[in-house]
Parts: structure tokens; C-alpha cells; sequence
């Protein structure tokens, strides 16, 4: 059995694994994917409220 084929139909490439052939992967993953507008939101909001959270505990020691 060969190790790798390809689909024409969908141009999927597939890898033998075991006894079953599994869509190969991407060689280099993309990265991060990019976060929208309430994610960076968010995280503003956690790094403020850390903020608050060390300089409270600095005050208060």
C-alpha cells in the first residue's frame, strides 16, 4: 500500500496510518489565528484587573 495518495476529485492528500488513511496535515502550522475585538477586550480587562490585583497587594502588605 503506499504511504501517501492524493484525491483528484478533492485534491486532499491522505497518509497511511496503521491500516487507515488519514488526511495529511499541514507540514508548518499557520500560527495563532488572529483574536476579534472582544477577545482583545478581554484581554486588556485581565491585564488591568492584574494590575489592580499586585498593586493592592503591594499596598496593603
Amino acid at each position: 500500500m503506499e504511504e501517501f495518495i492524493t484525491d483528484e476529485r478533492t485534491g486532499l492528500r491522505y497518509e497511511l496510518v496503521g491500516d487507515y488513511y488519514l488526511i495529511a496535515g499541514e507540514d508548518e502550522p499557520e500560527g495563532r489565528p488572529p483574536i476579534g475585538i472582544w477577545g482583545q477586550r478581554h484581554l486588556r480587562y485581565i491585564r488591568s484587573a492584574a494590575m489592580e490585583i499586585v498593586s493592592s497587594e503591594l499596598i496593603y502588605c
